[in-house]
């Protein structure tokens, strides 16, 4: 086992309005609270050793949807690894704190985190290449840089800050 390189490469704005950070905190918290009302619907069901009602499947498979799952992997014959991808997907979704995120998002604008590198765009100046991550032993980057592209991702958080 080797050292690996993990990280994102895209392409995003040179800058990014207020407006769409305001946009990106929005659906940041919203995405985040509809997130921790399941678990907690889910842990009710489970302490009270009640059936969880086929409602609470239901609005799960459409925040799954909205975070990029498509039907194919949300159907019932889907495997174990899927369902636990999904239930990771859902645990890191109530894990981000929603006031920490716009900090971070603001330092990563404005700042240069060490695990993030950038050139202009050769064809559009407007525009940059960007990098975020660094080299690890099989153990994922605890970056800044990293940790808010991983947000904006798991988010779906690209359009609205131009990100591709």
């Amino acid at each position: 086992m080797g050292i690996n390189i993990s990280g994102f490469l895209v392409i995003a704005p040179k800058t990014i309005t207020e407006s769409q950070k305001d946009a990106a905190l929005e659906r940041v918290t919203a995405l985040t609270a509809r997130a921790a009302a399941l678990q907690e619907a889910k842990e009710r069901f489970e302490v009270s050793q009640s059936i969880v009602p086929s409602a609470w499947f239901d609005t799960r498979a459409q925040l799954l949807r909205e975070l990029g799952w498509t039907e194919e992997t949300l159907s019932d014959g889907v495997d174990e690894d899927s369902l636990d991808q999904q239930e990771q997907a859902l645990e890191q979704l109530c894990a981000i704190e929603t006031h920490t995120f716009l900090a971070d998002l603001t330092e990563f604008i404005t700042g240069n985190p060490r695990d993030t590198a950038w050139r202009e765009h050769p064809d559009n100046s407007e525009e940059i290449i960007l990098f975020c991550g660094e080299s690890t032993w099989g153990d994922e980057p605890d970056g800044l840089g990293y940790s808010v592209m991983k947000t904006i991702t798991l988010c779906r958080l690209e359009t609205i800050l131009g990100i591709r």
